[in-house]
């Protein structure tokens, strides 16, 4: 029988397994669910729980493997004719994060050794700019032009 914690999510309508990037098994369940019925759910599952786990295992394997992510000294957003230096600032281990600093660089405070953190925190960053700027831009040009659109993704 595979170990595993539950999660309890306001949002949840039905019990849901989960294998996470460390390979570990959450059982995400909705309010008031009854959990007696979860250990036979993770038995029968344990098929799928081996994969998901192996797969997980193999991505972990893979990420490790890549050479360091060498994060940028400044962003360019040419569609909005704007520049950006970046700083970066230790802040402790496991989070990240991107704001704009009055003195008009980009503040990038996280965990120096920790790129992967950084680079999440300038795309988090950047898709947010990209969703104030752009898409404003986007609903003029459609007025302007008679092309309605439904809505709008930034990647």
């Amino acid at each position: 029988m595979h170990a595993y914690t539950i999660r309890e999510s306001p949002r949840a309508k039905y019990v849901r397994l989960k294998v996470t990037l460390e390979g570990e098994l959450v059982v995400v369940v909705p309010r008031g669910a009854d959990l007696s019925r979860i250990p036979s759910l993770v038995r029968r599952e344990h098929a799928w729980i081996e994969k998901a786990k192996l797969s997980m295992a193999r991505q972990q394997s893979a990420w490790r493997s890549r050479a360091p992510q060498t994060l940028p000294d400044h962003i360019d957003l040419a569609a909005v004719a704007e520049q950006w230096p970046v700083e970066y600032r230790p802040n402790g281990p496991g989070r990240a994060a991107a704001r704009e600093h009055a003195s008009g660089c980009l503040v990038v405070s996280g965990d120096p050794g920790d790129s992967e953190l950084g680079a999440g925190a300038l795309r988090r960053w950047t898709a947010r700019k990209a969703r104030r700027r752009l898409v404003p831009r986007l609903s003029l040009l459609s007025k302007e032009h008679g092309l309605p659109f439904g809505s709008a993704a930034i990647r």
